[in-house]
């Protein structure tokens, strides 16, 4: 198994969609935290007919980042960090490279020639989980210390570093929740044997497309006198990584670790099955 993962780590940083998805990563967490400044720096409120300043609604710019009026005064990176996650930039990259890696070895053939040296095949899934935590590591990484350093440049002394703490449990919350939603989609590339149509469900699921048919089960289900505060979108995958935050009360936060626990096991679980029966050919 050791050996195994060291393959597919190998092959993980010789690939060019590697390096490339990190460049990816770096061009966009540049563009949007400018655009966060930009937009803070020239939010407006909303003011009435008779000169009242009303409540202005949430900004939303580039891949959705909600931007608070009070960052043109001082922007905690905290929220700042959490903000620009949760506009779902890194889940369509997860949809992305995820694909890209756990159907490359069945596109190019590799994956033949060591298949039959494993008694159990569903290891093959396990090591390219593996890279893939090795890959959205390094993605996280980029993206936290480019926010910073651009956070930084723009805001200056107004960009203000509190509570370390928070925003480890920031990083790791988020960090398991991408790599659920990257293991559901490995999940879909081999079940499905179609790389397409995985990476056209995870950026669907990202960009919010799904949520349509979250509305319409949330219909349904209260139709059939369920209570209209459940929603199923709770408990999808991508829709905790965009309203996790560390402000969040303790039963909202406990729901969301074990949704991104749950889909993590029952994604690997499924994946492996489908591995260990299939024959590859």
């Amino acid at each position: 198994m050791l050996n195994l993962i060291k393959m597919d780590l190998h092959r993980l940083f010789r690939i060019k969609s590697f390096w490339i998805m990190i460049l990816t990563t770096l061009i966009l967490t540049v563009f949007g935290t400018y655009m966060t400044y930009f937009g803070s720096t020239n939010y407006e409120p909303i003011v009435s007919s008779n000169n009242m300043a009303l409540e202005a609604p949430d900004i939303q710019i580039g891949f959705g980042v909600m931007i608070k009026p009070e960052w043109a005064n001082k922007v905690d990176f905290n929220e700042l960090f959490n903000s620009n996650i949760q506009g779902n930039m890194l889940a369509i990259l997860c949809a992305i490279f995820t694909v890209i890696f756990v159907n490359g070895d069945q596109k190019n053939g590799y994956i033949k020639n060591i298949a039959g040296q494993f008694s159990n095949k569903g290891m093959l899934v396990l090591s390219k989980l593996v890279a893939v935590a090795v890959q959205l590591l390094v993605i996280f990484i980029v993206f936290s210390v480019t926010s910073a350093l651009i956070g930084k440049i723009c805001w200056g002394d107004k960009l203000v570093f509190d509570a370390v703490s928070d925003f480890v449990k920031l990083f790791s919350i988020q960090y398991l929740l991408h790599f659920s939603f990257a293991s559901l989609i490995s999940a879909f590339t081999i079940i499905l044997k179609s790389g397409s149509l995985a990476m056209t469900f995870g950026i669907f699921s990202a960009a919010g497309i799904t949520s349509l048919l979250h509305s319409l089960i949330d219909i349904l289900l209260h139709k059939c006198n369920v209570s209209k505060e459940f929603s199923i979108s709770n408990y999808f995958i991508e829709n905790c990584i965009k309203t996790f935050s560390i402000d969040l009360n303790s039963d909202d936060f406990t729901r969301i670790v074990i949704v991104g626990i749950a889909v993590f096991i029952a994604s690997t679980f499924a994946s492996m099955l489908i591995m260990q029966k299939r024959d590859i050919r």
